[in-house]
């Protein structure tokens, strides 16, 4: 009897159909921008890593030419957001850096290249 049971059991636990997907690789990324608000920007990042226990390290520096406004760094681990205030002048383009680095391995920078209304 004993027996009997286990083989149900065995076969409906077969029949239970289980959905799994692949996980899709991702490769580690940045993605600087920059929001003006009249003579203040909002310079943002948002960093990605392989893997969510993977620690990111970044510097973002803001430009005016090649003249640096200003610069703030930032850590975290797997996804990393941040974002501060800096002031500018209207009619100046300002460039938004990012160098940051994956484990202790640095990555390729980002930029973006904005110009204050």
């Amino acid at each position: 009897m004993k027996r009997r049971v286990l083989c149900v059991l065995l076969i409906v636990a077969l029949l239970i159909p289980v959905a799994a997907q692949a996980m899709t690789p991702r490769a580690p990324s940045a993605y600087p921008d920059i929001i003006f608000n009249g003579t203040t920007a909002t310079c943002t990042a948002d960093i990605y890593a392989d893997n969510a226990t993977d620690r990111i390290t970044a510097t973002m520096i803001l430009y005016n030419g090649t003249r640096q406004v200003d610069r703030w760094t930032a850590s975290g681990t797997g996804e990393l957001s941040f974002s501060f205030p800096a002031e500018v002048e209207s009619g100046v383009t300002y460039r938004l850096y990012i160098r940051y680095s994956v484990n202790g391995v640095q990555r390729t920078p980002a930029e973006i290249q904005k110009t204050c209304p």
